[in-house]
């Protein structure tokens, strides 16, 4: 039934870009997964539009690992490398996870998806009494790490509430 659904999205995709993709100038999508492969494919092939991919992750739960886990996965794959105009990386280990599989370098745009803080002064808080987050409970998304900041932030600023939600291992 999932493989089904997934064909049926895939099929949806790729009709909604037939009837409205003159409507875009460039077309963005998350994850290297089917929808970008259905994305790039008719955005070349049909439409003559770029397309902007952003991996979404490294590592064991990898965009790449994934998809070669799929039904004609390496071969989604291999068009992706040979079609994109560019991939937008969160992570320089995501980045040369793809660079690695011979997407160039330089395509590969770095974006990280986390915020720096200054380190010349200590945050200001304010009004803030709960701080929330919301993941996917596993060890690559590090909420290890949050809990062990947060006990440093709490330290130093009682009252404050961690609400973490999420479901995983």
């Amino acid at each position: 039934l999932k493989k089904l659904g997934g064909l049926v999205y895939m099929l949806s995709l790729w009709f909604y870009f037939l009837i409205h993709g003159h409507e875009y100038d460039l077309i963005h999508v998350h994850q290297a997964l089917h929808p970008a492969f259905v994305s790039v494919l008719v955005a070349k092939q049909f439409l003559g539009k770029p397309v902007i991919v952003k991996t979404a992750s490294s590592g064991i739960t990898s965009d790449i690992k994934q998809l070669k886990q799929v039904p004609l996965g390496n071969f989604q794959l291999r068009y992706l490398l040979r079609n994109m105009e560019c991939l937008v990386a969160v992570s320089n280990a995501g980045g040369k996870e793809f660079n690695d599989i011979g997407f160039p370098e330089s395509q590969i745009v770095h974006i990280p998806n986390g915020v720096v803080l200054p380190h010349d002064r200590k945050a200001n808080y304010g009004q803030v009494k709960r701080v929330i987050t919301t993941a996917r409970l596993s060890k690559e998304k590090g909420i290890d790490i949050l809990l062990k900041a947060w006990a440093r932030v709490v330290r130093q600023e009682k009252g404050l509430k961690l609400i973490i939600v999420g479901d995983g291992p």
